[in-house]
Protein backbone atom coordinates (compact mmCIF):
# COMPACT_ATOMS: atom_id res chain seq x y z
CA UNK A 1 0.00 0.00 0.00
CA UNK A 2 1.28 3.78 -0.56
CA UNK A 3 1.12 6.51 1.88
CA UNK A 4 0.77 9.72 0.66
CA UNK A 5 2.56 12.79 2.05
CA UNK A 6 1.20 15.82 1.39
CA UNK A 7 3.35 18.77 0.94
CA UNK A 8 1.70 22.02 2.97
CA UNK A 9 3.90 25.04 1.99
CA UNK A 10 3.10 23.95 -1.97
CA UNK A 11 3.50 20.80 -4.56
CA UNK A 12 2.10 17.91 -5.28
CA UNK A 13 1.49 15.26 -2.62
CA UNK A 14 4.55 12.64 -2.78
CA UNK A 15 4.57 8.85 -2.49
CA UNK A 16 6.57 5.67 -2.78
CA UNK A 17 5.87 5.35 -5.81
CA UNK A 18 2.89 6.90 -7.23
CA UNK A 19 -0.61 4.72 -8.34
CA UNK A 20 -2.33 4.35 -11.23
CA UNK A 21 -5.21 6.83 -9.65
CA UNK A 22 -6.73 7.49 -12.95
CA UNK A 23 -7.53 3.21 -13.30
CA UNK A 24 -9.41 3.40 -9.91
CA UNK A 25 -12.90 3.75 -9.12
CA UNK A 26 -14.52 7.59 -8.89
CA UNK A 27 -15.55 7.02 -5.52
CA UNK A 28 -11.85 5.74 -4.26
CA UNK A 29 -10.85 7.17 -0.57
CA UNK A 30 -7.29 8.12 -0.27
CA UNK A 31 -4.93 5.50 -0.77
CA UNK A 32 -2.78 4.78 2.88
CA UNK A 33 -1.23 2.07 4.75
CA UNK A 34 -2.77 2.83 7.59
CA UNK A 35 -4.78 -0.28 8.90
CA UNK A 36 -8.56 0.29 10.28
CA UNK A 37 -7.82 0.34 13.66
CA UNK A 38 -9.55 -2.20 16.00
CA UNK A 39 -10.22 0.57 18.19
CA UNK A 40 -12.13 2.98 15.67
CA UNK A 41 -14.39 -0.13 15.19
CA UNK A 42 -14.76 -1.49 18.37
CA UNK A 43 -16.39 2.09 19.58
CA UNK A 44 -19.76 1.53 17.67
CA UNK A 45 -19.78 -2.45 18.72
CA UNK A 46 -22.08 -0.66 21.80
CA UNK A 47 -24.51 1.94 20.01
CA UNK A 48 -24.86 2.81 24.10
CA UNK A 49 -21.18 3.48 24.35
CA UNK A 50 -21.37 6.56 22.10
CA UNK A 51 -23.98 7.88 25.35
CA UNK A 52 -21.47 7.17 27.90
CA UNK A 53 -20.11 10.59 28.14
CA UNK A 54 -21.19 12.32 30.96
CA UNK A 55 -23.54 14.93 28.75
CA UNK A 56 -25.13 11.90 26.46
CA UNK A 57 -24.29 12.51 22.40
CA UNK A 58 -27.54 13.44 20.26
CA UNK A 59 -27.76 14.22 16.69
CA UNK A 60 -26.74 17.66 15.58
CA UNK A 61 -29.26 20.03 15.69
CA UNK A 62 -31.63 17.52 16.79
CA UNK A 63 -34.22 20.35 17.86
CA UNK A 64 -34.31 21.66 14.32
CA UNK A 65 -33.36 18.94 11.88
CA UNK A 66 -35.30 15.47 11.71
CA UNK A 67 -32.86 13.02 12.13
CA UNK A 68 -35.71 10.04 13.02
CA UNK A 69 -37.28 10.26 9.97
CA UNK A 70 -33.44 9.39 8.47
CA UNK A 71 -33.10 6.55 10.82
CA UNK A 72 -36.29 5.64 10.02
CA UNK A 73 -35.23 5.67 5.94
CA UNK A 74 -32.40 3.46 6.99
CA UNK A 75 -33.40 1.23 8.89
CA UNK A 76 -34.97 -2.58 8.54
CA UNK A 77 -35.74 -5.68 10.96
CA UNK A 78 -32.47 -7.96 11.99
CA UNK A 79 -34.51 -10.61 10.68
CA UNK A 80 -38.06 -10.39 8.65
CA UNK A 81 -39.43 -13.63 9.46
CA UNK A 82 -41.57 -15.51 7.41
CA UNK A 83 -45.50 -15.26 7.57
CA UNK A 84 -47.52 -18.80 7.43
CA UNK A 85 -51.25 -19.17 8.17
CA UNK A 86 -51.95 -20.59 11.22
CA UNK A 87 -55.22 -21.72 13.20
CA UNK A 88 -56.25 -20.77 16.50
CA UNK A 89 -53.87 -22.24 18.64
CA UNK A 90 -51.40 -19.62 16.87
CA UNK A 91 -49.49 -22.65 15.61
CA UNK A 92 -48.70 -24.24 11.85
CA UNK A 93 -50.46 -26.23 10.15
CA UNK A 94 -49.20 -28.10 6.99
CA UNK A 95 -52.68 -28.75 5.67
CA UNK A 96 -52.07 -26.82 2.12
CA UNK A 97 -48.68 -27.66 -0.37
CA UNK A 98 -47.81 -23.77 0.06
CA UNK A 99 -47.08 -24.71 3.91
CA UNK A 100 -45.74 -27.74 3.27
CA UNK A 101 -43.23 -26.25 1.12
CA UNK A 102 -42.07 -23.67 3.17
CA UNK A 103 -41.86 -26.09 5.94
CA UNK A 104 -39.26 -28.35 3.54
CA UNK A 105 -37.55 -25.64 2.95
CA UNK A 106 -37.03 -24.12 6.59
CA UNK A 107 -35.91 -26.50 9.01
CA UNK A 108 -36.58 -24.34 11.75
CA UNK A 109 -39.90 -24.19 11.26
CA UNK A 110 -40.65 -27.79 12.68
CA UNK A 111 -40.64 -26.66 16.20
CA UNK A 112 -43.80 -23.94 15.25
CA UNK A 113 -46.10 -27.22 14.09
CA UNK A 114 -48.85 -28.17 15.76
CA UNK A 115 -48.77 -31.58 16.96
CA UNK A 116 -52.84 -31.65 17.28
CA UNK A 117 -53.93 -32.38 13.26
CA UNK A 118 -57.55 -32.10 15.05
CA UNK A 119 -56.95 -28.51 16.15
CA UNK A 120 -59.79 -26.29 16.09
CA UNK A 121 -59.47 -23.77 12.31
CA UNK A 122 -59.11 -20.02 12.92
CA UNK A 123 -62.12 -17.78 13.07
CA UNK A 124 -60.42 -15.61 10.09
CA UNK A 125 -57.45 -16.23 7.80
CA UNK A 126 -54.89 -14.96 10.16
CA UNK A 127 -51.35 -15.64 10.09
CA UNK A 128 -48.42 -15.92 12.26
CA UNK A 129 -44.69 -14.56 11.63
CA UNK A 130 -42.21 -16.78 12.58
CA UNK A 131 -38.08 -16.21 12.96
CA UNK A 132 -35.66 -18.61 12.86
CA UNK A 133 -34.27 -17.40 16.60
CA UNK A 134 -37.18 -18.55 18.63
CA UNK A 135 -36.22 -15.42 21.39
CA UNK A 136 -36.86 -13.16 19.01
CA UNK A 137 -40.96 -14.08 18.43
CA UNK A 138 -43.27 -10.86 18.92
CA UNK A 139 -39.81 -8.53 18.79
CA UNK A 140 -38.70 -5.79 16.95
CA UNK A 141 -35.40 -5.87 16.66
CA UNK A 142 -34.67 -3.23 14.00
CA UNK A 143 -31.27 -2.31 12.42
CA UNK A 144 -29.85 0.74 10.49
CA UNK A 145 -27.83 0.30 7.89
CA UNK A 146 -25.99 3.48 6.77
CA UNK A 147 -25.93 5.03 3.45
CA UNK A 148 -28.62 2.30 1.75
CA UNK A 149 -32.46 3.04 2.14
CA UNK A 150 -34.86 0.52 2.89
CA UNK A 151 -36.74 -1.00 -0.33
CA UNK A 152 -39.90 1.33 0.03
CA UNK A 153 -37.72 4.57 0.14
CA UNK A 154 -35.56 3.52 -2.47
CA UNK A 155 -38.55 2.61 -4.58
CA UNK A 156 -39.41 5.63 -7.30
CA UNK A 157 -35.80 7.22 -6.67
CA UNK A 158 -33.48 7.30 -8.91
CA UNK A 159 -30.11 8.65 -8.91
CA UNK A 160 -29.54 11.94 -10.68
CA UNK A 161 -33.77 11.88 -10.96
CA UNK A 162 -34.47 15.11 -9.60
CA UNK A 163 -34.86 17.85 -11.45
CA UNK A 164 -36.31 19.98 -9.07
CA UNK A 165 -36.62 20.41 -5.38
CA UNK A 166 -39.70 22.56 -6.00
CA UNK A 167 -41.44 20.25 -8.43
CA UNK A 168 -40.65 17.20 -6.02
CA UNK A 169 -44.27 16.32 -4.66
CA UNK A 170 -44.06 13.51 -2.33
CA UNK A 171 -46.92 10.77 -2.74
CA UNK A 172 -45.93 7.90 -1.00
CA UNK A 173 -45.25 7.98 3.23
CA UNK A 174 -41.78 6.79 2.91
CA UNK A 175 -41.19 9.79 0.23
CA UNK A 176 -43.27 12.43 2.89
CA UNK A 177 -40.69 11.41 5.60
CA UNK A 178 -37.73 11.25 3.63
CA UNK A 179 -38.57 14.75 2.07
CA UNK A 180 -39.81 16.20 5.77
CA UNK A 181 -35.60 15.25 6.70
CA UNK A 182 -34.43 16.65 4.04
CA UNK A 183 -36.71 19.93 3.83
CA UNK A 184 -35.40 20.30 7.88
CA UNK A 185 -31.81 19.52 6.48
CA UNK A 186 -31.80 22.61 4.22
CA UNK A 187 -33.53 24.98 5.55
CA UNK A 188 -31.75 25.00 8.53
CA UNK A 189 -28.81 25.21 6.80
CA UNK A 190 -29.87 27.93 4.35
CA UNK A 191 -31.23 29.79 7.53
CA UNK A 192 -27.62 29.60 9.67
CA UNK A 193 -25.51 30.51 6.82
CA UNK A 194 -27.49 33.68 6.34
CA UNK A 195 -27.42 34.65 9.66
CA UNK A 196 -23.69 33.99 9.56
CA UNK A 197 -23.50 35.94 6.41
CA UNK A 198 -25.41 38.97 7.57
CA UNK A 199 -22.70 39.06 10.67
CA UNK A 200 -19.52 40.09 8.57
CA UNK A 201 -21.25 41.65 5.59
CA UNK A 202 -20.71 45.16 6.74
CA UNK A 203 -16.88 44.39 7.41
CA UNK A 204 -16.78 43.01 3.62
CA UNK A 205 -18.70 44.28 0.91
CA UNK A 206 -16.20 47.83 0.96
CA UNK A 207 -12.71 46.09 0.90
CA UNK A 208 -10.75 47.38 -1.72
CA UNK A 209 -9.05 45.17 -3.86
CA UNK A 210 -5.54 45.91 -2.31
CA UNK A 211 -7.32 45.11 0.78
CA UNK A 212 -8.33 41.83 -0.79
CA UNK A 213 -5.09 41.44 -2.03
CA UNK A 214 -3.31 41.72 1.27
CA UNK A 215 -5.67 39.01 3.17
CA UNK A 216 -5.11 36.58 0.42
CA UNK A 217 -1.68 36.78 1.06
CA UNK A 218 -2.02 36.43 4.73
CA UNK A 219 -4.50 32.98 4.48
CA UNK A 220 -1.69 31.77 1.58
CA UNK A 221 0.52 31.79 4.20
CA UNK A 222 -1.22 29.61 6.75
CA UNK A 223 -0.50 25.88 7.14
CA UNK A 224 -3.38 25.06 6.48
CA UNK A 225 -2.93 26.19 2.41
CA UNK A 226 -1.44 24.04 0.08
CA UNK A 227 -0.26 25.70 -3.46
CA UNK A 228 -0.79 22.40 -5.05
CA UNK A 229 -4.71 23.01 -5.64
CA UNK A 230 -3.96 27.27 -5.54
CA UNK A 231 -7.39 28.96 -5.70
CA UNK A 232 -9.55 26.05 -4.17
CA UNK A 233 -7.57 25.75 -1.06
CA UNK A 234 -7.70 29.96 -1.29
CA UNK A 235 -11.52 29.86 -0.58
CA UNK A 236 -11.51 26.30 1.25
CA UNK A 237 -9.48 28.66 3.95
CA UNK A 238 -11.87 31.63 3.71
CA UNK A 239 -14.81 29.17 4.43
CA UNK A 240 -13.21 27.18 7.36
CA UNK A 241 -12.70 30.93 9.12
CA UNK A 242 -16.07 32.47 8.01
CA UNK A 243 -14.85 34.02 4.97
CA UNK A 244 -17.18 33.82 2.70
CA UNK A 245 -18.26 37.35 1.56
CA UNK A 246 -14.57 37.98 0.99
CA UNK A 247 -14.36 35.22 -1.84
CA UNK A 248 -17.30 37.01 -3.18
CA UNK A 249 -15.53 40.61 -2.93
CA UNK A 250 -12.41 38.98 -4.52
CA UNK A 251 -14.25 37.79 -7.46
CA UNK A 252 -16.31 41.01 -7.09
CA UNK A 253 -12.87 42.96 -7.57
CA UNK A 254 -11.37 40.25 -10.09
CA UNK A 255 -9.06 38.31 -8.10
CA UNK A 256 -11.03 35.49 -8.01
CA UNK A 257 -13.21 33.74 -11.03
CA UNK A 258 -15.62 31.76 -8.48
CA UNK A 259 -17.30 29.40 -11.61
CA UNK A 260 -13.38 28.44 -12.50
CA UNK A 261 -13.05 27.35 -8.83
CA UNK A 262 -16.30 25.78 -8.51
CA UNK A 263 -15.06 23.44 -11.97
CA UNK A 264 -11.53 22.98 -10.74
CA UNK A 265 -10.47 19.14 -11.04
CA UNK A 266 -7.04 17.27 -9.91
CA UNK A 267 -6.19 14.19 -9.69
CA UNK A 268 -7.82 12.49 -12.80
CA UNK A 269 -11.16 10.58 -12.61
CA UNK A 270 -10.02 9.02 -8.83
CA UNK A 271 -10.47 12.41 -7.43
CA UNK A 272 -12.33 14.81 -10.48
CA UNK A 273 -14.05 17.77 -9.28
CA UNK A 274 -11.75 19.64 -5.93
CA UNK A 275 -15.04 20.50 -4.36
CA UNK A 276 -17.61 17.44 -4.75
CA UNK A 277 -14.73 14.90 -3.91
CA UNK A 278 -14.48 17.35 -0.78
CA UNK A 279 -18.06 17.21 -0.23
CA UNK A 280 -18.45 13.66 -0.34
CA UNK A 281 -16.54 13.31 2.58
CA UNK A 282 -17.29 15.75 4.42
CA UNK A 283 -20.92 15.04 4.02
CA UNK A 284 -20.08 10.76 5.01
CA UNK A 285 -18.99 12.11 8.20
CA UNK A 286 -21.89 14.40 9.09
CA UNK A 287 -24.63 12.26 7.80
CA UNK A 288 -23.20 8.84 8.85
CA UNK A 289 -22.02 10.55 12.17
CA UNK A 290 -25.60 11.59 12.88
CA UNK A 291 -27.10 8.54 11.73
CA UNK A 292 -25.20 6.49 14.37
CA UNK A 293 -26.64 8.76 17.07
CA UNK A 294 -30.01 9.11 16.05
CA UNK A 295 -29.88 5.24 16.19
CA UNK A 296 -28.48 5.14 19.77
CA UNK A 297 -31.54 7.93 20.79
CA UNK A 298 -34.10 5.40 18.63
CA UNK A 299 -33.19 2.24 20.19
CA UNK A 300 -31.88 0.93 17.14
CA UNK A 301 -28.60 -1.31 16.29
CA UNK A 302 -26.40 -0.63 13.26
CA UNK A 303 -25.51 -2.91 11.10
CA UNK A 304 -22.34 -3.99 12.02
CA UNK A 305 -20.73 -4.33 8.21
CA UNK A 306 -21.81 -0.96 7.47
CA UNK A 307 -20.08 0.00 10.63
CA UNK A 308 -17.03 -1.42 9.58
CA UNK A 309 -17.08 0.38 6.22
CA UNK A 310 -18.08 3.58 7.59
CA UNK A 311 -14.81 3.90 10.45
CA UNK A 312 -12.65 2.63 7.49
CA UNK A 313 -13.59 5.48 5.50
CA UNK A 314 -13.22 7.86 8.51
CA UNK A 315 -9.57 6.42 8.54
CA UNK A 316 -8.66 6.92 5.10
CA UNK A 317 -9.52 11.03 6.20
CA UNK A 318 -6.81 11.15 8.56
CA UNK A 319 -4.58 12.07 5.10
CA UNK A 320 -5.17 13.72 1.99
CA UNK A 321 -4.16 12.34 -1.94
CA UNK A 322 -4.74 14.28 -5.22
CA UNK A 323 -7.66 15.86 -3.41
CA UNK A 324 -8.62 17.27 0.15
CA UNK A 325 -10.66 14.53 2.11
CA UNK A 326 -11.05 16.47 5.12
CA UNK A 327 -10.77 20.08 6.56
CA UNK A 328 -7.16 20.26 7.65
CA UNK A 329 -8.47 21.95 11.21
CA UNK A 330 -10.84 19.40 12.11
CA UNK A 331 -8.68 16.51 10.89
CA UNK A 332 -8.22 15.74 14.77
CA UNK A 333 -11.31 15.16 16.08
CA UNK A 334 -11.15 12.17 13.95
CA UNK A 335 -8.60 10.69 15.71
CA UNK A 336 -9.35 7.11 16.93
CA UNK A 337 -9.05 8.27 20.34
CA UNK A 338 -11.18 10.67 19.76
CA UNK A 339 -14.19 10.03 17.32
CA UNK A 340 -17.40 8.94 18.91
CA UNK A 341 -15.57 8.95 22.35
CA UNK A 342 -14.66 12.57 23.15
CA UNK A 343 -18.21 14.04 23.22
CA UNK A 344 -16.98 17.45 23.20
CA UNK A 345 -14.99 16.98 20.46
CA UNK A 346 -17.27 15.76 18.28
CA UNK A 347 -20.07 17.41 18.52
CA UNK A 348 -17.95 20.45 17.96
CA UNK A 349 -16.35 18.99 14.81
CA UNK A 350 -20.13 18.05 13.59
CA UNK A 351 -21.13 22.02 14.83
CA UNK A 352 -18.29 22.61 12.41
CA UNK A 353 -18.73 20.53 9.70
CA UNK A 354 -22.41 22.27 9.57
CA UNK A 355 -21.29 25.63 9.68
CA UNK A 356 -19.11 24.93 6.70
CA UNK A 357 -21.90 23.66 4.76
CA UNK A 358 -23.85 26.72 5.42
CA UNK A 359 -21.30 29.28 4.06
CA UNK A 360 -20.28 27.09 1.16
CA UNK A 361 -23.93 27.48 0.40
CA UNK A 362 -24.11 31.18 0.81
CA UNK A 363 -21.03 31.33 -1.92
CA UNK A 364 -23.02 28.91 -3.91
CA UNK A 365 -26.39 31.31 -3.76
CA UNK A 366 -24.92 34.62 -4.22
CA UNK A 367 -21.14 33.86 -5.34
CA UNK A 368 -22.77 31.27 -8.22
CA UNK A 369 -26.21 33.55 -8.37
CA UNK A 370 -27.47 29.93 -7.74
CA UNK A 371 -31.53 30.78 -7.46
CA UNK A 372 -32.82 29.35 -4.13
CA UNK A 373 -34.70 25.62 -5.93
CA UNK A 374 -30.83 25.15 -7.77
CA UNK A 375 -29.31 25.15 -4.26
CA UNK A 376 -31.67 22.81 -2.86
CA UNK A 377 -32.03 20.61 -6.01
CA UNK A 378 -28.21 20.39 -6.22
CA UNK A 379 -27.81 19.45 -2.22
CA UNK A 380 -30.74 17.06 -1.96
CA UNK A 381 -28.89 15.37 -4.89
CA UNK A 382 -25.60 14.94 -2.52
CA UNK A 383 -27.28 14.05 0.21
CA UNK A 384 -29.77 11.11 -1.81
CA UNK A 385 -26.85 10.23 -3.71
CA UNK A 386 -25.20 8.06 -0.50
CA UNK A 387 -28.09 6.06 -0.30
CA UNK A 388 -29.24 5.08 -3.61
Amino acid sequence: MVTWRHNSKGGRPTAAHTPALTALPRRILCVSDRPAPTEHIAALQDTAACHSHPAAMHPHFSHQIHWTDLAWALSRPSETGVAIPVRACGRIHPDTSHTRQLLANRAYLVKYVCPDADCAPSPSDEQGTFYKDAARDGARDDTLVLFEFKRDVKNGLHRGGLQSWQDWTPTTAAHKRLHHFLDSFLSTLQTLGDTEAAKILSTTTNLTRTACEQRCAQIRALPTYSDFWHDCDLVLNMLIRGEVLLAIRCHDVGILDLPVVRAQTFGGQAVGNYWNFLLYHLLRVYLGTNAILAAGTAGLKVDDKSQGEFMRGITSMLSDCDGRTFLPSLRPALDPGVFLKDGDATRDMLKALFRFFALFGVLERRGLAMTEDEWRTRWAELVLDFYL
